[in-house]
């Protein structure tokens, strides 16, 4: 599954660096692509995105999108890759202003978008493959999202999405996690503020992004669930921000679900100090 990865990630740099081809222009930016890295045990977070337009240049609005988030190690020997998440989906979208009914805008909506299959994995192996404790996870899902805002220099918005996890049975066997929705609820609620500075064209942004446990519909924020804050700065060389993350509670990786997120560092007399959270500062690309 690596290998895959790796194979995608090359794809991806070559249609960049011979990007005459038509396909370049169906190719753009999905999810946020950054580079983040924290103190103590906290490793670097990496995140690269891309969805691709089935149809363009007509408006229609089917795409296929693929996400990958690493979790490197950069403090050991070796600097090992310790998890890596893959995720795509297929998905329709709705975009105000920029659709094939005449480009019509809906106020205050930035877009609608129905996730027709949505795959997260890790590619890790079975119990069958190491004798012991089961490291492969999954999570195949539908989803409804939206985004609304209102205002200019200063925007107000909202991202939503609900979703359905359902598990695909392989020979009778059990799901690898099929309490997952008892961490990550149904939903992910994504407020957030854009600062407009009309002197720089430029924007700066403040985020906040939660979902909760206790399974389909459930809104239990003691069990599970997770809160992550984010701040993107102005441009840096076109198209860098600085960016900071903070984020606490369940699933900030697929093989952790079950696991509250936490960091470990030494304080100035030599004993480990444990915090309920992990925060990191790096670049995000947009």
């Amino acid at each position: 599954m690596k290998r895959i990865a790796l194979i995608i990630l090359l794809f991806c740099l070559c249609i960049l660096v011979f990007g005459e081809s038509p396909w370049m222009a169906a190719l753009s930016g999905y999810k946020p692509i950054y580079f983040i890295t924290g103190i103590g045990e906290d490793q670097a977070k990496v995140r690269v995105s891309f969805k691709f337009d089935f149809f363009y240049p007509h408006k229609i609005g089917f795409f296929f999108g693929y996400s990958q988030l690493m979790f490197w190690d950069l403090y050991e020997f070796s600097g090992p890759f310790t998890e890596i998440d893959f995720n795509f989906d297929l998905f329709w979208r709705f975009e105000s202003g920029n659709n094939f009914a005449n480009d019509y805008e809906i106020p205050f909506i930035d877009y609608f978008q129905a996730g027709l299959w949505e795959h997260t994995s890790n590619g890790m192996p079975g119990v069958e493959d190491t004798g012991g404790e089961n490291l492969s996870r999954g999570i195949d899902r539908i989803y409804l999202q939206f985004q609304a805002g209102i205002g200019s220099w200063l925007r107000l918005c909202l991202n939503f999405k609900y979703f359905y996890c359902f598990f695909i049975v392989y020979n009778d066997e059990k799901h690898d996690n099929p309490d997952i929705q008892d961490y990550i609820g149904s939903f992910v609620c994504r407020p957030f503020l854009v600062f407009y500075n009309k002197s720089l064209n430029d924007t700066l942004e403040l985020y906040g992004e939660f979902a909760a446990g206790g399974g389909v519909n459930g809104l239990d924020f003691t069990e599970g669930g997770f809160l992550e804050i984010g701040f993107k700065s102005y441009k840096l060389l076109s198209c860098f921000r600085i960016y900071a993350q903070y984020y606490q509670g369940y699933c900030e990786s697929i093989l952790n679900y079950n696991k509250s997120a936490e960091n470990s560092y030494k304080n100035g007399d030599g004993e480990d100090v444990v915090v309920p959270f992990s925060f990191r500062v790096g670049v995000i690309i947009e």
